[in-house]
């Protein structure tokens, strides 16, 4: 089982009661089965991401994780009784984008007690071309030998 990013009441909270009554037809078990679903699909993008589990996130990025996982749950319960509207597909679609950018690393949720390190930097450069000493005739830099 996966983790429990969200519950029923953050679902409600959210969504709204009318409107999770009407996806659901008020049953506790459809609307646990859509969280746990939706929490299946935020575990394939974390588990491959360089942040830590869950656990150890700043309350921020478990409130992130939170509403991610709600707009994936949300969907999956529009999907079940062909009831999607655009503004849940949109969130859906925002939710995996989201997901897809904390996966490779380019957003954080910030670990607490955790610190990156810093990518080391390298550079390189090609053989000089122009030099600044005197040549023989006595004017300066030469383009060697040009």
């Amino acid at each position: 089982m996966a983790v429990r990013y969200a519950t029923r009441d953050q679902l409600v909270e959210q969504v709204s009661a009318l409107r999770i009554t009407a996806l659901s037809a008020n049953d506790a078990t459809v609307q646990d089965d859509a969280i746990e679903q939706a929490a299946n699909e935020v575990d394939i993008y974390l588990s491959a991401s360089p942040t830590p589990v869950y656990a150890s996130l700043a309350d921020f990025g478990q409130e992130i994780i939170s509403g991610l996982t709600i707009s994936i749950a949300v969907y999956k319960l529009a999907e079940r009784i062909g009831a999607m509207t655009d503004r849940m597909r949109e969130r859906y679609d925002t939710a995996i984008f989201r997901l897809r950018d904390i996966q490779s690393g380019k957003a954080s949720l910030g670990a607490v007690g955790v610190t990156a390190a810093p990518d080391p930097i390298s550079l390189q450069s090609a053989d000089r071309i122009f030099r600044r000493d005197t040549s023989p005739a006595g004017s300066l830099g030469t383009m060697g030998g040009w």
